[in-house]
């Protein structure tokens, strides 16, 4: 468990330095743009996990727990888009129907979470659990391959 914690700090330090240094490279490419937004959403979502564990009451841990959620539920979401920029297909989203499809799957996959049919990874209680880190490092390691 000390490993996840471990690497799942250093992700959340090293990506979002190495964002910032794409976006100050590539400052008007949507792309790095792109990127910079995912990696600081999964940067959040770290955070908030993070801070789920302190000793946090009243309004604070609500926002942190409803934010986390959030995020958690959608950056599947938030990568899908990031890879048809990445990939240039534009033909892809000019469809009505799949941009039908692809909202519908991510207002599902968050009406999911709120309604509790899909459990959060970390809770005030129990903390952060080890499939939230393996989600955490997961994705910041596809985020940090690219």
């Amino acid at each position: 468990m000390k490993l996840y914690f471990y690497v799942s700090i250093l992700y959340t330090v090293v990506n979002p330095v190495l964002a910032g240094l794409v976006l100050i490279k590539a400052r008007h490419n949507v792309l790095s743009q792109f990127y910079a937004f995912c990696v600081l959403a999964m940067a959040c979502l770290g955070v908030t996990w993070y801070l789920q564990t302190e000793s946090l009451g009243g309004t604070i841990a609500l926002v942190l727990r409803q934010t986390s959620g959030f995020v958690y539920a959608l950056f599947p979401f938030f990568f899908l888009h990031f890879m048809l920029v990445f990939l240039r297909r534009y033909e892809i989203a000019n469809s009505r129907r799949i941009i039908l499809a692809t909202y519908f799957v991510g207002f599902f996959c968050y009406a999911l979470v709120l309604l509790k049919l899909i459990p959060l990874p970390s809770s005030t209680v129990a903390g952060i659990t080890p499939t939230a880190y393996v989600y955490f490092t997961t994705w910041m390691s596809m985020l940090f391959a690219i």
